[in-house]
């Protein structure tokens, strides 16, 4: 026992330092970036950026979530997820070109992104099948429990990102052109690394169609599928609500509250990114969970760093981001409750998903987000940012009662399964 959790300890640590190093290195990147290119091309840039990963995001079919559980249960053999995932992501392709070139030929692409030029968003596109396929690594690599050497390949991709941007941006100065082709290198980077890793589990670098994985896959997937995309929009729709009532000033203060806080979520993210494939692996191996355990200490240290956040939180705001940034604050401080609570319902969560039930994530991730946009709704045009912190938090606060009542539900679940099942 003691072995195990100073592995989990260890794989928690490497995860929370890999995430912090990696956001470190993303901030210089940005920094280049902006100071080489300016505002508009930046700008273009990030949307070029942000359309692939949207696309990686709704077309991913919930595929990763399936490897990471099926990998850690041992359903089935990492050689046919590693090739289903090669599949899966070559048909995403056709399909994201087909909706790519729709939308140019239809008008929808001026309508939806005006001023943005399309051989930006098609050389962008590069991007989608090698970070598609490496989400679907990724996965396979969290439910067998390679954390350490996942992070090592998510560091140096980090790393491989600044020093193309460096050379192709500022030294050669290619421009936007650069910028693509920068990012595009970068994912190609992830996959080599993760398929490098995953190199005693595969034969042949080829897609194939294993029918009862697919099938599995996305019956298990799809439940979890629809809480990724309802928690995406739950924490950032609130700033397009921002934006239409307060307009972009507003945004600009507001994405520095959240910025500043959800700094508390890289240790949560990185415990229950851990935790998830260890609840598989105690459910296969039948051993009892640890949950309260590690909800309890999670709890701990985010609290205490919420306290942090909001007595230091004036100073980073004026340090950081200048006097210009000051309103920030208050919302901050409305916001740290929720994202201190949800930080230690993360944990809940990855019990949840690692037993088998990930639509209960899905409802939850649902009902936050309708209270987010009805909060928003009503306390946005009353309060301005302040509106939208208190929205978020309330939302959060729900999420996170809800969350331990889910993990009740289903322990309780499991335990009249083994309790109904037949004694040998």
């Amino acid at each position: 026992m003691d072995k195990l959790r100073s592995v989990f300890v260890r794989n928690v640590a490497s995860t929370f330092l890999t995430m912090m190093f990696t956001l470190s290195i993303s901030f210089v990147t940005s920094v280049i970036i902006a100071r080489t290119l300016g505002p508009e091309k930046k700008g273009i840039l990030s949307l070029a950026i942000l359309v692939p990963n949207m696309l990686i995001l709704f077309l991913n079919g919930g595929i990763n979530i399936s490897n990471a559980f099926f990998a850690g249960a041992r359903r089935f053999e990492i050689h046919k997820l590693f090739e289903t995932s090669i599949f899966v992501s070559v048909v995403a392709t056709i399909i994201s070109s087909f909706i790519l070139i729709l939308v140019s030929k239809t008008g929808l692409f001026n309508k939806l992104l005006p001023d943005i030029p399309v051989w930006a968003i098609f050389i962008g596109l590069l991007i989608f099948p090698f970070g598609l396929l490496g989400t679907l690594l990724t996965g396979i690599l969290q439910g067998i429990e390679r954390i350490i050497e996942l992070n090592r390949v998510q560091l140096a991709q980090a790393t491989i990102s600044l020093v193309f941007t460096i050379l192709l941006i500022y030294v050669f100065q290619l421009g936007l052109v650069g910028g693509l082709i920068a990012s595009i290198l970068t994912s190609i980077t992830g996959v080599a690394g993760f398929t490098y890793l995953l190199r005693e589990n595969w034969n042949r670098f080829v897609p194939r169609w294993h029918k009862d994985i697919l099938g599995a896959s996305f019956s298990f997937g799809m439940r979890g599928y629809a809480g990724n995309i309802l928690q995406f929009f739950n924490y950032r729709l609130d700033v397009f609500i921002v934006n239409y009532f307060l307009g972009p000033a507003a945004v600009g203060v507001y994405a520095v509250t959240y910025g500043i806080a959800e700094l508390l979520w890289n240790l949560p993210n990185a415990i229950s990114f851990v935790f998830f494939p260890r609840v598989v692996s105690d459910q296969r191996m039948k051993k009892k969970s640890s949950t309260w355990r590690i909800f309890g200490t999670t709890m701990f240290i985010t609290v205490s760093g919420g306290f942090v956040v909001a007595i230091s939180g004036k100073f980073l705001i004026s340090f950081l981001y200048s006097e210009t940034f000051i309103a920030a604050y208050l919302p901050l401080l409305a916001l740290l409750p929720g994202v201190v609570l949800l930080g230690g319902a993360k944990v809940l969560t990855a019990e949840i998903l690692g037993r088998g039930y990930p639509q209960y994530n899905s409802f939850l991730s649902g009902s936050g987000l309708a209270i987010t946009i009805l909060g928003d709704l009503i306390l946005v045009p009353k309060f301005n940012v302040l509106g939208a912190a208190l929205a978020s938090t309330i939302s959060y606060i729900a999420m996170f009662l809800i969350s331990i009542g889910f993990y009740l539900i289903v322990v309780q679940k499991e335990n009249s399964n083994l309790d109904a099942a037949p004694k040998v």
